[in-house]
């Protein structure tokens, strides 16, 4: 969908411009995610493992940056396995929502670890070209559910990074104190990312 003004979009096809044609997942993608790098515009998404369903990886593609992004102008960059996998221990089966800010010459990719209601953290992988990421530190967890008693004492999650118009990047997340399975009682919050 296009907009003049960031407000009212317009969508510009009747179908998905991009389909998930790989060997290890289903043909869906959620959480979609874009940004730039060189003359490319890349596409994270995430999507369920092929033979259970249960496993919830991350997926690259791009797009020649400017172009019309139709179904047709899209590469799958992960073709022969996800990007990234759950595979840390506070990961469980999910890996999602991930949203990708460049500061400085490294490319901060923060991701949702574990599913909604389960318990789910927020993750960092980093990269220096905007492809090749890896997870941040010795297991990627950078921001934890809360202390006992908070307000996200059982959920930090869905992070989206944000840069203000003065520069400075925020983290927005979802976060609640009730668990498990229940949908209700979510609440939004942010912190201030700082890079040391």
């Amino acid at each position: 969908a296009t907009s003049p003004d960031g407000l009212r979009f317009t969508n510009c096809f009747d179908e998905p411009v991009f389909v998930p044609k790989n060997k290890w997942s289903k043909s869906k993608a959620i959480d979609a995610e874009v940004y730039r790098v060189g003359d490319d515009l890349v596409l994270l998404y995430a999507s369920r493992d092929a033979q259970t369903g249960k496993r919830q990886m991350l997926g690259m593609a791009k797009a020649p940056y400017g172009s019309d992004y139709s179904s047709s102008r899209w590469t799958e960059l992960s073709q022969d396995r996800p990007l990234l996998e759950p595979v840390m221990p506070w990961e469980q089966n999910c890996i999602e929502a991930p949203s990708v800010e460049k500061i400085g010459k490294t490319w901060y990719l923060f991701y949702a670890g574990s599913f909604n209601n389960k318990r789910q953290q927020i993750g960092l992988a980093t990269s220096t070209d905007g492809f090749h990421f890896k997870r941040f530190g010795p297991d990627g967890l950078v921001f934890p559910c809360g202390c006992a008693g908070s307000w996200n004492s059982c959920e930090s999650g869905h992070p989206g990074i944000f840069r203000d118009d003065d520069g400075r990047l925020y983290l927005f997340y979802q976060g609640k104190s009730i668990m498990p399975g229940c949908a209700a009682g979510y609440e939004l919050s942010c912190a201030e990312v700082i890079v040391l």
